[in-house]
């Protein structure tokens, strides 16, 4: 009885977080890039871009919760226009969850 009261607190508490307040931006230059407009937009794939047409700017560590990659956008993508990305690496756990991605600017 105890498993099953402590499984619905989960599935309760996880359903109101939000994928962006599950994660953080941590930069990993120590130049500034301009900053987007929150609605900014970026291209998002699993697989490291062009190094001659991108350059690494941070990460965001934290799994989001979800396996969905357009709700895993909407929820990062203030962090990503906040810090000037173009576009996001996003790499799943073995459960398909996103928990980290490499934020890189064009060149």
């Amino acid at each position: 009885m105890k498993l099953i009261y402590a499984l619905s607190m989960v599935f309760l508490i996880s359903g109101c977080v939000t994928v962006g307040g599950l994660t953080k931006f941590s930069p990993t230059t120590e130049k500034d890039y301009p900053e987007k407009p929150a609605t900014c937009d970026f291209k998002i794939q699993s697989t490291l871009p062009d190094p001659n047409a991108y350059e690494e700017i941070g990460t965001i560590n934290g799994c989001s919760g979800t396996n969905d990659i357009l709700q895993y956008k909407a929820g990062i993508r203030p962090k990503v226009c906040k810090a000037g990305g173009d576009l996001v690496v996003g790499q799943v756990n073995g459960y398909g969850v996103y928990c980290i991605s490499t934020v890189f600017v064009k060149k």
